[in-house]
């Protein structure tokens, strides 16, 4: 990463870092990473949240038109279960909540209903949609040794709780 600055959280907004964590139980599980500061010196780097030391990393890119596709890809993936459920019990789904990333607004401030956009015209009359925006979002990660669900702390991500 090159930069004069220590702090560059607002300068890497924009591309996050895809990080295997490895669990207490030996599971791995990919999270996305934000860099916050950068010790010149020593040649280091802090991230927003816990980065185990020695972890591979792979730096993505994120643009506007990226968080409204993959704000839209999941919303059709909740409402796909949503309706799956729906129509094999009689559990009805009433709210769902969004949380997204922070960093991904700072991408879309220029056009901010880029996030409702993808989903405005898809949602059913019974469910309420209500959103925030977060520093950290927490939602899980299928392990990919053991299949397993995993708690975790991401950043730059959206994430859905359908209820």
């Amino acid at each position: 990463l090159y930069s004069d600055k220590d702090v560059v959280a607002t300068d890497f907004l924009g591309t996050p870092f895809l990080c295997t964590r490895t669990t207490d139980d030996g599971d791995e599980v990919d999270i996305l990473k934000s860099i916050y500061k950068l010790n010149h010196a020593e040649h280091t780097g802090v991230f927003l949240g816990n980065v185990q030391a020695g972890t591979q990393l792979c730096m993505g890119l994120m643009s506007r038109n990226e968080v409204e596709e993959s704000v839209g890809i999941a919303i059709d993936g909740v409402l796909d279960e949503i309706w799956e459920v729906e129509s094999k019990s009689d559990y009805r789904y009433s709210t769902i909540i969004c949380t997204s990333c922070a960093a991904r607004y700072n991408l879309i401030v220029a056009d901010k209903q880029v996030e409702a956009r993808a989903y405005q015209e898809k949602l059913p009359s019974h469910i309420n949609l209500f959103g925030y925006y977060s520093y950290g979002e927490m939602c899980p990660a299928e392990g990919k040794v053991y299949g397993r669900m995993h708690n975790e702390t991401h950043n730059e991500t959206f994430a859905i709780l359908a209820l």
